[in-house]
């Protein structure tokens, strides 16, 4: 027992302290809610009122009930009128003084002793607390016990909240904060409070200060906004929480983190904060994508438990891409050969996209070539359909020392597509002059498809 020594000014006090308890004995009995038969309190009550002298509490000093056995001894610290020495009783909330003189229970002493403070008044039934039942709450205006697991209301837990100087206001029940996300808190079934996400307080550890019970955490239950079955008895934030270390913004984000984590294991799908049930219902979230959707909800069935930040289609591929690639490509480019994609799943449909839409474009100007530099015009055409102008002169300025024959094709092809100033010192005399007799050809080449382009390519011949 840790001892501490006290001057005659305190020791005065004490005893001055124990006086005002032992004199008022109704005031040191809680009321009780639900009261019978064999309530303890009811049966206090009646041996209290009994009292009519100090001296009366000594018929209790062999008594085996703790609350009054510490009434009796603490009777003996006031007769001696003098305590130069007290114990310290630790609790979780701090510590208390008290006398002790014979057995009682040291927590009973210190609620006795010290029942002028709403907190320390309730250590008086500790011993009953924790063999029987029992809860006991107090705060500066409520002074009440419970014998059958009775709430004592939203008004208890309003006036805790008010002594902890916790900004709250009222309504269906005693509210804490706001925001979109909340918790309901449960005691003993009874709602009794409601705390929002933008509470930084930790609201349940400092009410927990005004209530005595066995296991005072078990009595009480939560309903949160997003889910009424998160479990959260063996969660590490529970004990946390009740114990001061994290907020009630942080309990709330971490219940919902445990939400998300069950419901993804269960299959469902979530984007954010957003839990769907089912995967239609999850894709209906994404308003922008390249192509129908649709095609990805077996593959998204079949996988289950889907997590995003937010509906990105390139995000939702991501995921998909190592396990159904080639169904979700086979689905969008049926017969299409996918050889040579790289980079991310949205920049390899773009790029089967662009291919089938130049084997559209270039589909009647497909022709045999009878040479390399037949063969090195039919491509620039080509790209010139598929890619536009500037990929083409690009491709053309690349190509230019091929071959003799490829620099003629090439400054045709540059004359042609006004591609060719500033590039002039790059050709040769001869192939300058093989250009410009291929360089109407190429023109009219560039305007025409069909029979007209074969029939015009087939002219070529006579020069490369």
């Amino acid at each position: 027992m840790k001892l501490k020594s006290k001057s005659k000014k305190e020791q005065n006090e004490l005893l001055a302290r124990i006086e005002s308890a032992l004199s008022e004995p109704s005031k040191l009995v809680p009321d009780c809610i639900d009261g019978g038969m064999f309530c303890p309190f009811a049966s206090y009550r009646k041996k209290l009122s009994a009292i009519e002298s100090l001296e009366d509490y000594d018929k209790f000093s062999r008594s085996s009930d703790q609350f009054l056995k510490g009434l009796a001894e603490t009777h003996e610290v006031l007769e001696s009128n003098s305590v130069p020495m007290v114990g310290i009783f630790t609790t979780a909330y701090g510590s208390v003084e008290y006398a002790k003189r014979a057995n009682a229970d040291p927590s009973v002493l210190a609620g006795i002793q010290n029942s002028i403070n709403p907190m320390w008044r309730m250590l008086a039934f500790y011993s009953l607390a924790t063999n029987r039942d029992v809860r006991v709450f107090s705060s500066t205006n409520y002074y009440l016990a419970s014998c059958k697991g009775s709430s004592p209301g939203q008004e208890f837990f309003a006036d805790c909240l008010k002594d902890e100087k916790i900004a709250y206001g009222t309504g269906d029940a005693v509210q804490i904060g706001s925001g979109e996300l909340y918790f309901d808190v449960l005691y003993l079934g009874d709602r009794v409070m409601r705390i929002f996400e933008s509470s930084t307080e930790s609201s349940l550890s400092k009410v927990l200060k005004h209530i005595l019970s066995k296991n005072p955490i078990k009595d009480f239950s939560f309903k949160f906004s997003f889910s009424d079955r998160v479990d959260l008895s063996r969660e590490k934030a529970l004990a946390e929480y009740f114990a001061g270390k994290i907020t009630d913004r942080e309990f709330i984000r971490s219940a919902r983190t445990k939400h998300i984590d069950t419901s993804m294991k269960g299959g469902a799908y979530v984007i954010g904060q957003k839990i769907f049930d089912t995967a239609e219902a999850f894709l209906q979230e994404f308003k922008v994508a390249p192509f129908d959707t649709g095609i990805l909800l077996p593959l998204i069935v079949e996988r289950g438990g889907i997590k995003l930040d937010s509906p990105s289609i390139g995000k939702l591929l991501e995921l998909l891409w190592p396990q159904y690639s080639e169904k979700i490509l086979g689905s969008l480019f049926p017969g299409a050969t996918l050889d040579g994609l790289k980079g991310n799943p949205i920049k390899q449909i773009e790029t089967l996209q662009h291919r089938l839409q130049a084997r559209n474009v270039t589909a009647d100007i497909d022709v045999l070539a009878w040479s390399d530099g037949a063969s090195l015009m039919l491509r620039l055409l080509k790209a010139y359909r598929a890619d536009g102008r500037d990929a083409a002169v690009k491709e053309a300025v690349s190509s230019i020392k091929l071959s003799a024959k490829s620099e003629a094709v090439c400054y045709a092809f540059l004359e042609a597509t006004d591609g060719l100033k500033g590039r002039e010192w790059m050709f040769e005399r001869a192939s300058v002059d093989l250009g410009e007799k291929i360089r109407p050809i190429v023109e009219n080449l560039l305007k025409v498809g069909g029979e007209a382009f074969s029939s015009i390519f087939d002219s070529l011949k006579a020069y490369i």
